[in-house]
């Protein structure tokens, strides 16, 4: 059974009719590494329903901030997208993933590509400082 933050909305920008982006302070911070995900929740009915949301804040910043599409017959991102400042939401106290640049092999030169919400991870990989200090080129689209 996850364990919870309590996360509450503090910023909401809506990017387009589908595209999201929302930041949440909690109630104790969150260690993470740039590219991993944390799982967001909210609670319906009798249970929480919650998916997998890459962080695009980097570890320093004081909220944590995700982006997302918004799939009209999900059954999260819908509700998500309605939430108003203030409100609550359950942020897992663990964040997950090998999406970082600890994971990259010492290389001269790194390409990081995405599409739709998949700049996040790689535009916030791109404003850090990483132990990668031998990459001499890490040319990004953002």
């Amino acid at each position: 059974m996850p364990v919870w933050l309590q996360g509450k909305l503090i910023e909401k920008k809506q990017w387009s009719a589908g595209l999201v982006s929302l930041k949440f302070s909690t109630n104790r911070p969150l260690k993470f590494t740039a590219g991993q995900f944390v799982n967001v929740g909210l609670d319906t009915n009798e249970t929480t329903v919650s998916r997998p949301y890459s962080l695009i804040n980097t570890p320093h910043d004081p909220l944590l901030e995700i982006h997302f599409n918004v799939v009209e017959e999900g059954l999260l991102s819908p509700q998500l997208a309605k939430l108003a400042i203030g409100d609550n939401v359950k942020i897992s106290e663990r964040a997950n993933g090998l999406l970082t640049l600890d994971e990259v092999p010492d290389v001269p030169n790194l390409w990081l590509l995405a599409t739709g919400t998949g700049i996040g991870p790689d535009r916030k990989s791109t404003r850090l400082n990483s132990s990668h200090t031998d990459i001499s080129r890490m040319p990004s689209s953002a």
